[in-house]
């Protein structure tokens, strides 16, 4: 029998009630060289916007014993994620809250960095990331892992792209165009940032790493079965994840697509 609370979920919402850590590309392993290049240390002053069950920030909270705040729109993530850091013991170091990436609730030049991973790429980038820029400290850094694709992409190949990103948008209800990485140098400096540097995140993160992130191998099983069976049962669960699976192909997989699509991490400085 279907579960009737599954079928108007936000997209965000269903992975985190099915116990999805994170969704960003390389996995912690690019949170922490995100965390590296944004010079994140004891006593800094962390914003993570988009924070989802906020796996990352706790872990940026814990490993670099600095002060993390942690922002979504969604009402259910920021519940999930304040009970993750009360399990963890570090809601003295971590705090999350509901609200707008586009218009931060926070004073100017609070934070010594701000992160996102696999979120900007869904706002209006030049509104976000003017207020990414407003809430830093002069010096302070933003750090984005996101996806882009090359300047010169074959006919044939962009079609394919676009096909995939219009299936996403269509099934998940979010906007997804592939900015190139020159698109998206030009909004971080339309925002006032300097001394901006990307990376290639051309590394993946393994069963292992996920499952430890789930809890363990028995959640991690207990999650993939019931993943299984909530698409038997949720036809729109099967379209979702069936969706996501052939934009992931496109993305990471196609002979024709994969070259001319990736993922970076790129990170500016508040003068």
């Amino acid at each position: 029998m279907q579960d009737e609370a599954t079928i108007d979920e936000d997209y965000y919402d269903l992975l985190a009630r099915l116990g999805v850590p994170y969704f960003h590309w390389g996995g912690m392993r690019a949170t922490d060289r995100l965390a590296s290049l944004c010079r994140i240390d004891a006593g800094k002053m962390v914003l993570v916007v988009g924070c989802g069950t906020g796996y990352s920030a706790c872990h940026i909270a814990e490993k670099y014993r600095c002060r993390v705040v942690g922002i979504d729109i969604s009402e259910g993530l920021v519940e999930q994620a304040r009970e993750r850091a009360e399990a963890q013991n570090i809601s003295d170091r971590v705090a999350f809250r509901v609200a707008d990436a586009h218009d931060l609730p926070f004073d100017d030049d609070g934070f010594d960095a701000v992160i996102t991973e696999f979120v900007t790429i869904f706002l209006e980038k030049p509104r976000a990331l003017r207020e990414y820029v407003r809430v830093l400290r002069p010096g302070g850094q933003v750090g984005v892992n996101e996806l882009y694709k090359s300047e010169d992409v074959p006919r044939d190949a962009e079609e394919l792209i676009s096909e995939a990103e219009a299936g996403f948008e269509d099934v998940v209800g979010l906007p997804i165009v592939l900015p190139t990485l020159r698109r998206w140098e030009g909004w971080f400096r339309d925002a006032g940032m300097e001394d901006i540097r990307q990376e290639e995140v051309d590394y993946t993160y393994g069963v292992r790493e996920y499952a430890k992130a789930v809890g363990g191998w028995a959640d991690t099983l207990k999650l993939t079965l019931w993943s299984i069976h909530r698409m038997i049962f949720d036809k729109r669960m099967k379209k979702i994840f069936g969706q996501v699976g052939k934009m992931k192909d496109v993305f990471m997989k196609n002979k024709k697509t994969k070259q001319y699509v990736g993922a970076m991490l790129l990170v500016g400085r508040k003068p």
